[in-house]
């Protein structure tokens, strides 16, 4: 539901070259923070990662957020 409370985040970083490899994370949060900030752990020096944000409420996940390299 678009109008629904906003529950947690998942935010994933996977391999740019290699979308097998990759980190998610699932988040419980304040939805209502203006600068959100979380630290992606376990990610491989020397390596390219891109990283989008889902948000979940009682409606579903929503489409990922436009991803960033």
């Amino acid at each position: 539901d678009r109008g629904s409370r906003i529950e947690r985040y998942i935010v994933v970083a996977y391999e740019t070259t290699n979308p097998e490899n990759g980190v998610r994370i699932e988040l419980a949060t304040n939805p209502s923070c203006t600068n959100c900030i979380h630290k992606i752990e376990n990610l491989n020096n020397n390596v390219s990662y891109t990283v989008g944000v889902s948000a979940v409420n009682n409606g579903g996940v929503s489409n990922m957020s436009n991803t960033v390299v």
